[in-house]
Order: structure tokens, then C-alpha cells, then sequence
């Protein structure tokens, strides 16, 4: 049988550490900062995997940064991505929402989670970028997250 420990145990037995842009961290043995690894849990979210004694646990990078930041997720809510970026785990762009509201928030995403993207949206992308305006600029402008830009600048190199 399983015992299930609330998040906040999980971190602190764990000895996890978040950036406030959701990078997971902790101190090695020789009190170095040390990134802790993620993977894509192959519906776009980041988990992490890791040991507590005999235990091992699976969690959802979302959720632990929520929990770390601003503590425990109430029952029946879940952590909403704003801008729909499922690899985005910064405290900024997350959210509590009960689950009709983030199921009727949905926009379509490709299989890694991250958002689809229109012709003209990858147009103005590009036209906004050669302009030189700065990646989060063109996000905040387009409504896109900053990342799903970035990969839109990454497709096309010419791009400044």
C-alpha cells in the first residue's frame, strides 16, 4: 500500500529547491547548486522524478513550484498554465482554477504541450522579431508564451 504525503513533505524530504521561473534545484554533497532533472511526461508536462528512502514518487513540476511558492493546492482546484506553455512552470504564469474553468480555458496544443500556432501568427512572429523587438515583447504583444516564440524564431534562423 501506498502512502500518499502531501507535496510540501515531498519537497522538503526531497531537498528541492525552485527558481522563481520554475527551475527545480538542489545542493549535492559538496554544497554545490545542482539542477534536478525533468521529462516530458509525454502529454507536455514536466515531471520530475525522485527517491525518498524505499519510496519513489512522480511528480508534476506545475505542482510542486505551486506548492513551494504558494502552498498547498486546495482539493478539487487545479494549476493552470496562463499562457497555455506547458514547459512555462514560472510562479508568474500559474494559476488556481477549478476544473471547468481550466477545461473551458483549453486551446488546442500539439502533443508536447505546446501551443499551436497560426500561419499569421507565425508571420507577425517573424515581422515583430525583425523589427528587434525583444522575445517576452513579441509574447506579451501576440499573446503567446514567450517560449512558443522563441521555438517560432528557432524554426526560422534568418530571425534576428
Amino acid at each position: 500500500m501506498s502512502v500518499k504525503l502531501p507535496l510540501a513533505s515531498l519537497i522538503r524530504m526531497a531537498g528541492i529547491n525552485f527558481d522563481e521561473d520554475g527551475s527545480l534545484w538542489h545542493v549535492n554533497g559538496r554544497m554545490e547548486r545542482e539542477p534536478v532533472p525533468t521529462r516530458d511526461d509525454g502529454r507536455g508536462y514536466l515531471c520530475c522524478d525522485f527517491r525518498i528512502g524505499n519510496m519513489r514518487r512522480t511528480a508534476k513540476v506545475h505542482r510542486l513550484v505551486w506548492t513551494y511558492w504558494r502552498g498547498e493546492i486546495p482539493d478539487g482546484m487545479h494549476v493552470d498554465h496562463i499562457d497555455h506553455d506547458r514547459h512555462n512552470n514560472a510562479v508568474s504564469n500559474l494559476r488556481l482554477r477549478d476544473p471547468s474553468e481550466n477545461s473551458g480555458d483549453c486551446r488546442k496544443t500539439t502533443r508536447k504541450g505546446i501551443a499551436k500556432t497560426t500561419p499569421l501568427q507565425r508571420k507577425a512572429v517573424q515581422s515583430l522579431s525583425e523589427c528587434c523587438f525583444q522575445t517576452a515583447e513579441v509574447a506579451a504583444l501576440l499573446g503567446l508564451g514567450a517560449s512558443t516564440v522563441r521555438r517560432i524564431k528557432k524554426q526560422n534562423p534568418r530571425i534576428c
